[in-house]
């Protein structure tokens, strides 16, 4: 199992206010900001939460979704949501995430079983969910009192 670094999935932070639709397609979704491939031997991902806004300032849910190529079709699977309520953590001035980014400290699963980190007040909570039999990950956002939302991952 390599390690990696945790990256941005978004290269900007998502401001949706709701879960974009998700439905099966016949063209493959296009790997960028939100959506990336998943290596043959990768089975895990580790996602950990961050955006902006005050401290206690919530995402109201953050998905993992797998997508799975099904005969001809490409068709989404949500793995698992979370929801995330920020800290007064927060990154470095001229990096990502910045000095005006805050982490999440409490994450809750809503849907799937994700596994989730536990960690004192007022620092980095991650998750971890297993992504093995999916050709690509892709992460949505649904905003509650946050600004934006983002999230560092890796897969491996």
């Amino acid at each position: 199992m390599a390690i990696r670094d945790l990256l941005s999935v978004f290269t900007t932070s998502a401001t949706d206010a709701a879960f974009p639709s998700k439905v099966a397609t016949v063209t493959k979704p296009t790997v960028g900001t939100g959506i990336k491939e998943i290596k043959n031997e990768d089975s895990t991902l580790a996602v950990m939460p961050y955006g902006t806004g005050a401290d206690d300032s919530t995402i109201t849910g953050m998905r993992v979704i797998g997508w799975r190529k099904v005969d001809t079709l490409w068709v989404p699977t949500v793995i698992c949501e979370v929801a995330c309520v920020l800290s007064t953590a927060v990154g470095v001035v001229n990096v990502v995430p910045s000095n005006s980014d805050r982490f999440a400290d409490s994450i809750t699963a809503t849907y799937g079983n994700p596994v989730l980190t536990t960690v004192p007040a007022n620092t980095a909570a991650m998750f971890l969910v297993l992504i093995e039999g999916y050709s690509l990950y892709e992460i949505t956002v649904d905003l509650g009192t946050a600004t934006a939302a983002n999230a560092l991952v890796a897969a491996y």
